[in-house]
């Protein structure tokens, strides 16, 4: 996604994301256990992941004409399936946990790895 960006604020805007993400990811393995899980963060990363590719995704559309073998269109439609999907069952995550383990669970293992193999679909459509 880096290498589409033309901007450079653009450009500088993604790299402090990510280093912030990355920095306060190491804050929190330091402050807590290296098992705790921070879902607000991963909710904020991938509302900001999901917006970068939707407009990345968006000048591309208008920028080129619209084909099914453009490969830049199924990852980031990939990206985009992924990120949009696994934000409203985090959302809930502590919720689920704490009342119903055993569906959280099968929630997680579902939802993510169903996302994960789409995501993966969408890559294999790329480089099929």
């Amino acid at each position: 996604a880096f290498n589409y960006i033309t901007s450079k604020s653009l450009k500088s805007m993604i790299v402090f994301l990510f280093t912030f993400f990355v920095c306060f990811y190491i804050i929190r393995v330091t402050m807590f256990d290296i098992l705790y899980f921070d879902r607000y963060l991963l909710i904020t990363q991938s509302c900001v992941v999901f917006i970068t590719y939707s407009m990345l995704m968006y000048d591309h559309l208008h920028e080129n004409d619209f084909t099914l073998k453009a490969p830049d269109l199924w990852v980031f439609s990939g990206v985009l399936v992924y990120f949009a999907c696994i934000v409203p069952y985090f959302s809930l995550f502590n919720y689920l946990n704490e009342n119903h383990s055993r569906l959280s669970n099968t929630l997680y293992h579902f939802i993510v790895d169903v996302l994960a193999n789409i995501r993966y679909v969408f890559l294999l459509l790329v480089f099929g």
